[in-house]
């Protein structure tokens, strides 16, 4: 559907996606205008709905590909990560999680606001790439990547590895979120300090709620 548009060089195809995301950005899905966006992009508007077809279609275009790019983004710096111990690791993985949230503010807050709040006219769309997403995120191939269950086989668990993933996908991502909201209320004034301690915290009851005492 959209070949035209990758056939275009690189430098043209991401200066036209970062003008249709700071657009609709700024003033949200009804009030971004595709002529504001054609005439930074340097392109006429039946050029942008040839690749496109549409406004909508731009949009759920600009959604996937923003959403896929974020997460390249913490699978790359995840790629990396050495540690030998499952709770460490998935305190790391959190805060490169964190990091990439608000070294790319724009990106995270329009992917976020699209996926919550969707224009009524692509909510179904909306409904069926996130979907789409969380089956890819559930994959085991994925979850295998992400909570190492190796690393916990490793340990003198009272409950299955699979069950302490659960707890601690849900519990970590939850903290996570909670402040990648404080940080877009807050700014600067929203500590990361504060969110490594609430990490740790958490991490730390996960731990020493599953393992047997010795």
């Amino acid at each position: 559907m959209y070949n035209s548009f990758k056939k275009l060089s690189d430098e043209k195809r991401d200066l036209i996606l970062r003008i249709s995301m700071e657009e609709f950005a700024e003033k949200g899905y009804y009030k971004a205008s595709t002529d504001m966006i054609t005439q930074r992009a340097g392109i006429s508007k039946g050029i942008l709905f040839h690749y496109f077809k549409n406004k909508k279609g731009l949009f759920l275009y600009l959604v996937e590909h923003i959403r896929e790019w974020l997460a390249k983004k913490v699978a790359s710096e995840i790629e990396m990560l050495e540690e030998d111990d499952y709770f460490e690791r998935i305190k790391k993985m959190m805060i490169i999680k964190y990091k990439v949230a608000l070294n790319y503010p724009t990106e995270t807050e329009f992917a976020t606001r699209a996926l919550l709040t969707p224009p009524v006219e692509a909510a179904d769309e909306i409904a069926a790439l996130n979907k789409k997403y969380m089956e890819k995120y559930q994959e085991k191939s994925m979850q295998d990547f992400l909570y190492d269950k190796r690393l916990l086989e490793k340990l003198p668990l009272r409950v299955e590895p699979e069950k302490v993933i659960k707890v601690s996908a849900f519990i970590l991502e939850q903290v996570g979120a909670k402040y990648i909201e404080k940080y877009k209320l807050q700014g600067a004034s929203a500590s990361f300090n504060k969110f490594l301690e609430e990490l740790e915290f958490f991490n730390d009851i996960i731990k020493y709620g599953v393992i047997n005492k010795i």
